[in-house]
C-alpha cells in the first residue's frame, strides 16, 4: 500500500521516469566498467601465448643459409628439453615453445623427432592454427626435411 502511494505520486510527478533513467544508466554503467576490467584478449584459439614466448637461443636460418635435416639428426632432438619437428617439410626447434603453448606440453612433446604436419595444422580436430602460431614458429627454423629417394 505504502509502495503503490509512493510510485502513484512519483508517478504525478514525473519523477518515476526519472529514477528508472538513473537505473539504466548505473547497470549500463556498471557493464561497461565490468567488461572494461576483463579487456585483456583471450585467445582461446592462439595456441602460444606470444607475450612468454622468447625465441631460442639457437641461432634461425635464413632463406640462404637453409640446410637438410637428415631424419638421423632429426630424431637426436626427440625430447621434451630438445624437441624437434617437422612441418610442411621444415624443420622446427620448438623447445622453447613447449612451456608456453596453450593446448598443453604433450601437444608438442608427442610429436618430438617426428613429422608433426598433421597435428599442427589440423590442431587435433580444432582446425589451423592462427597466423601468429606460423610466425613463432617460423622463427625457429632449423632447415629443410631431408627426403629420402631409394
Amino acid at each position: 500500500m505504502v509502495y503503490d502511494n509512493f510510485m502513484e505520486e512519483q508517478t504525478k510527478n514525473g519523477n518515476y521516469n526519472l529514477w528508472i533513467g538513473i537505473g539504466l544508466v548505473v547497470l549500463v554503467g556498471l557493464g561497461v566498467f565490468l567488461n572494461s576490467s576483463n579487456s585483456k584478449p583471450k585467445s582461446t584459439d592462439l595456441a602460444i601465448n606470444t607475450a612468454e614466448y622468447s625465441p631460442s637461443p639457437t641461432p634461425t636460418v635464413t632463406q640462404a643459409a637453409i640446410e637438410n635435416v637428415s631424419d638421423s639428426v632429426l630424431k637426436k632432438h626427440s625430447t621434451k628439453d630438445d624437441c624437434w619437428v617437422i612441418v610442411d617439410g621444415k624443420v622446427y626447434d620448438v623447445t622453447k615453445i613447449i612451456p608456453v603453448h596453450k593446448g598443453g606440453e604433450m601437444a608438442i612433446t608427442n610429436w618430438c623427432g617426428k613429422d608433426a604436419s598433421e597435428a599442427f595444422n589440423k590442431r587435433s580436430g580444432k582446425g589451423s592454427h592462427p597466423s601468429s602460431a606460423m610466425e613463432i614458429l617460423t622463427k625457429t627454423l632449423m632447415g629443410l626435411f631431408e627426403v629420402k629417394t631409394n
